[in-house]
């Protein structure tokens, strides 16, 4: 199953990154704003230290059009952007 090896591997490689990143150090925040009507408006913020490191955050927009995302701080932080398209889907017999 080389399938279950790579995945091994990369869950390995992905626990060592961790190890030595993490800090007990971290204070940052991140700010997501977004152009509305010709004002920069807040959208998201997070805050993240040591006691809340470890906790996953997310939020939605309803729509994702000139969304700027700003970073400050001490650390390490991932921030990931997920976008997806809605549209209906038919069903026909």
């Amino acid at each position: 199953m080389l399938f279950l090896k790579d995945t091994v591997i990369g869950m390995q490689a992905l626990a060592a990154a961790g190890a030595r990143l993490y800090s007990e150090n971290l204070n940052a925040s991140v700010r997501v704003t977004q152009w509305i009507r010709g004002t920069n408006t807040e959208v998201a913020a997070f805050s993240l230290n040591k006691f809340n490191s470890l906790v996953h955050y997310s939020d939605k927009v309803e729509e994702a059009r000139d969304l700027t995302v700003n970073a400050a701080g001490t650390g390490c932080v991932l921030f990931q952007v997920l976008y997806t398209i809605s549209r209906k889907i038919f069903f026909c017999c």
